[in-house]
């Protein structure tokens, strides 16, 4: 379900077409998650010299796996689709190529403000929706904000 929701933005969006490449690990996190005193529904982070050994496979991806795409499983499965696909497209925002490095092009980045922008117009159906989602989270972990 999750990995056919990052394969489809990254495949079939225009959005997306510098990721094709990038190797994403999905990863269902467990546990309820703050950071500065909000809730972290899903976060990126580039993968280390020792996970991408890890996760190599003879098969499917001989590379290993470049980024780790956390998702906070107790709300990403009780939220429909069209919300998933706010929170991964957000994330994937994230991801920076540097065109210039060989060895290691991918980068973990802060959004650019033109993402902001492209962001809003995507999303103004519910221009809200990340207070909406807090509010879920909030519901779920039983956890004051």
């Amino acid at each position: 379900m999750v990995m056919q929701c990052v394969s489809k933005l990254l495949t079939f969006s225009a959005l997306f077409p510098e990721l094709v490449l990038v190797n994403i690990m999905v990863i269902y996190d467990i546990k309820a998650r703050k950071s500065k005193g909000k809730f972290v529904i899903g976060r990126i982070q580039k993968i280390n010299d020792i996970m991408r050994l890890l996760t190599k496979d003879n098969t499917l991806n001989e590379e290993g796996y470049d980024v780790i795409l956390y998702l906070d499983k107790a709300v990403f499965t009780h939220i429909g689709k069209k919300d998933r696909v706010r929170i991964i497209r957000h994330l994937l925002r994230h991801i920076y190529i540097d065109t210039d490095s060989v060895t290691d092009p991918y980068k973990i980045q802060e959004p650019e403000i033109k993402d902001f922008h492209v962001e809003q117009h995507l999303n103004k159906d519910d221009v809200d929706w990340v207070g909406r989602l807090t509010a879920i989270a909030k519901s779920i972990h039983g956890l004051n904000e």
